[in-house]
């Protein structure tokens, strides 16, 4: 169901009741009539979506799709964007992309500047959910704001305009914006996306180094600059000497006009809303206080839109609107203190009542982003705010040399943001924590409600209680856990295996996954897919640093991620065989990644001997190449065979070695009597014999293999052997990420699907 269970997103919603509630029992009635509208708007808008959820899959269809100039993202190899198909249930909202280099040169040629009806040809299939534990669930994160399918588009027959009249506004919000479009110069781009909200991927690192220190949700949250506009702009209509009536109109009538052009995100139609009641309430001396007024807009909203239930930028927008005027009431005196003091008690409340719910989902702690926020808040918004006020002014008015005024503010701009990132100090002394439980989320939260309470009563004994809440459950849960936990990655088609001891921070990786690149013939390796799985589920398991990873061949898709992984997280070790290390494309990455780490140590495997990495724990053995058939894949053949073992239950994992290596190596594996094997190349009919599966005898196998990939891993001659053998398996093909907790009295496994 669309709206399933949440306590957070509950308590809230309770919270605005009661507010109404408690005004006046006479309206008691009135709010029993609103609980049951609100019931039956809830329960239509749920049926919508469920009918959405019933389009069938199909392959090579033809469709109409309506899509808007902003929501069409054009990119050198790709399309992307969200739009709008006629079907039998109505307009339904769906995700298209196309990679057919036809198709994006068209719009790169003749971009979309108007609203339009796209009759193309293609795939539509259900969007994916996660492939690993606890990383960001698109699926579900799309199907909340009612988009359950994606289009992929394979041919484009004709574009037309739609003449609607929601279309021609939009057209006309486009236009408007227009001007601002055409400078694409970087401190331009941001004055476009912190007032306008409009996206640009050059933007990427200076949004993300913004997200870092904490100063993101300022803008994108608060609505910030709303309140700053409005008093900054009726402090100047004033000293022009108009009256304070007049000067008001004027500067909420600019403001709506603002908020028209944005879209209303979130923040700004909170903080225009909130203005317009606050008005209301005076005029007609109705009976609510200035929370009242929020709960009332919290709720009109829902109405409107129930989606928004889910959207985190309403339950921040709300819930730290109400948390800083709850503070403002009960702290006494706070109007008398100075700004600067005013603004830094504001800005810890409202980052101890984030940073769990940031943790929640980008599985990271930035303790130094109280500092940053303090700061930035107070010395350079209005710097900022004010520059991009006079910037959007320039762009209108096309004065004569203002390009240059822009380039020359972008050259500084990028400059900080260079600097910025080699000397990050918030990232650097930041904490990946991993999954926050459902408890450590409501725990780390009655920290921003100690705080709010009882900061003005008893400061140290607060400050105390919050740094003993946060080193408990963020640094604590490794260190108290007894449990081994071994995880197969999901990285598409190949291989990584995270091993994460009891008791310790101690992290180890089995290969990193990788894909090649085809369309480059120097960099043979893609250097970002380790951001499209491998780094994401690293964080999302709390994986900070890593002990040592070990390299089993240097196939790409065993080690090609590994440059990645070294930008991302300290590794202390790295273990590969000789055949690794005399492999040209392994030593270029090492070389760079050395760079990176010096303090990295790169230790050599010898031959036809079981080296211990974890005593009693962690063992590699690598083949003797000279004893491998000539005709067979000596990377292959020479994987580095590795065996886990916790609490006397044990996990062998072989590599890429094929059937010939297996009978070469049946003894050495007989003496390690695995209780989970992990079969070799991807569940490759080259691997996998029946003399392997009879002498083991394994009770559970586990196969890494890409979804839909192109070798058809694993194969259906290995999958009737293990069916033949009544052997039970599981491939991250079809469950995505596979898990294995081992504790001294149980073996538990987990899947993602």
């Amino acid at each position: 169901m669309f709206f399933e269970f949440n306590l957070f997103i509950l308590l809230l919603f309770m919270f605005c009741v009661a507010r109404l509630i408690f005004i006046n029992r006479k309206l008691v009635i009135f709010l029993v009539l609103m609980g049951l509208l609100f019931g039956g708007r809830f329960f239509s808008v749920n049926q919508l979506l469920s009918m959405r959820q019933k389009i069938p899959d199909s392959s090579d269809i033809s469709l109409n799709i309506k899509i808007e100039p902003e929501q069409l993202m054009v990119e050198e190899r790709y399309i992307s964007g969200e739009g709008e198909v006629l079907t039998e249930n109505g307009t339904v909202p769906v995700r298209f992309s196309s990679y057919e280099e036809d198709i994006v040169d068209h719009f790169n040629q003749h971009p979309l500047s108007e609203v339009e009806s796209i009759s193309v040809s293609g795939d539509l299939a259900t969007i994916d959910g996660p492939m690993n534990f606890h990383v960001f669930d698109y699926q579900d994160y799309m199907a909340k704001r009612g988009i359950f399918q994606e289009f992929e588009i394979k041919s484009m027959n004709t574009r037309q305009k739609v003449l609607s009249i929601n279309a021609r506004i939009t057209n006309f919000i486009y236009r408007l914006k227009e001007p601002l479009r055409n400078h694409d110069n970087l401190w331009v781009q941001l004055n476009n996306r912190v007032l306008f909200r409009m996206d640009n991927k050059s933007l990427d690192t200076t949004m993300d180094l913004m997200s870092s220190w904490g100063i993101i949700h300022l803008f994108s949250i608060s609505g910030m600059q709303i309140n700053w506009m409005r008093r900054k702009g009726n402090f100047i209509l004033r000293r022009l000497g108009l009256t304070v009536e007049v000067s008001h109109w004027m500067i909420e009538g600019i403001l709506l006009i603002y908020g028209f052009i944005t879209y209303f995100p979130i923040g700004i139609l909170r903080a225009l809303l909130s203005q317009y009641l606050s008005r209301l309430t005076q005029h007609f001396d109705l009976p609510f206080s200035r929370i009242d007024q929020i709960a009332v807009i919290g709720l009109i909203l829902l109405w409107i839109n129930p989606s928004y239930l889910w959207s985190l930028g309403y339950q921040l927008s709300f819930g730290l609107t109400i948390a800083i005027r709850l503070f403002m009431n009960d702290y006494p005196n706070f109007y008398e203190l100075n700004a600067f003091k005013q603004q830094s008690l504001i800005s810890i409340l409202c980052l101890l009542l984030v940073w769990p719910v940031f943790m929640n989902i980008h599985h990271t702690w930035f303790p130094l982003q109280l500092v940053v926020s303090i700061l930035f808040a107070h010395f350079l918004t209005d710097i900022l705010l004010i520059g991009f006020i006079i910037t959007t002014v320039l762009i209108f008015l096309k004065l004569p040399g203002i390009n240059y005024l822009f380039e020359t503010l972008s050259v500084v701009l990028e400059s900080i943001t260079l600097l910025s990132s080699d000397y990050n100090l918030v990232s650097d002394l930041s904490w990946t924590t991993g999954e926050i439980t459902l408890v450590q989320l409501l725990i780390l939260l009655t920290c921003g409600l100690v705080y709010l309470y009882r900061i003005n009563q008893s400061p140290v004994s607060v400050i105390a209680y919050v740094l003993t809440i946060y080193t408990a459950l963020i640094f604590l849960p490794p260190l108290i856990n007894p449990q081994a936990k071994i995880t197969v990655l999901y990285v598409g088609q190949g291989d990584a295996m995270l091993i994460q001891t009891p008791h310790s921070y101690d992290t180890w990786l089995i290969d990193t996954g990788g894909k090649m690149n085809w369309n480059d013939e120097d960099n043979p390796i893609d250097l970002e897919e380790s951001q499209r799985y491998l780094i994401p589920s690293l964080k999302a398991l709390g994986v900070n640093r890593l002990t040592g990873v070990i390299i089993t061949h240097p196939d790409i898709d065993h080690m090609g991620n590994l440059e990645g992984l070294a930008q991302e997280m300290p590794i202390e070790n790295i273990y590969i065989n000789q055949f690794t290390f005399d492999d040209s494309t392994f030593n270029s990455i090492l070389k760079r990644i050395t760079t990176m780490q010096p303090n990295l140590q790169v230790n050599l495997i010898p031959t036809e001997k079981r080296v211990t990495l974890i005593p009693n724990r962690l063992a590699v053995f690598t083949q003797d190449p000279s004893k491998i058939y000539q005709q067979e894949s000596l990377s292959n053949s020479t994987s580095l065979v590795t065996d886990v073992t916790y609490y006397n239950k044990t996990i062998l994992s072989l590599g890429d070695i094929t059937v010939s290596d297996e009978r070469r190596l049946l003894s050495y594996f007989e003496s390690i009597s695995p209780l989970i094997l992990k079969l070799g190349h991807h569940g490759s009919d080259t691997s996998t014999s029946e003399e392997l599966l009879d002498a083991l005898e394994p009770k559970l196998s586990i196969i890494s293999a890409g979804e839909n990939n192109q070798y058809g891993h694993p194969h259906d001659e290995v999958i009737e052997r293990l069916n033949e053998k009544a052997l039970p398996y599981l491939s991250t093909h079809e469950f995505g990420a596979i898990q294995i907790h081992i504790s001294r009295t149980e073996i538990k496994v987990n899947y993602v699907r």
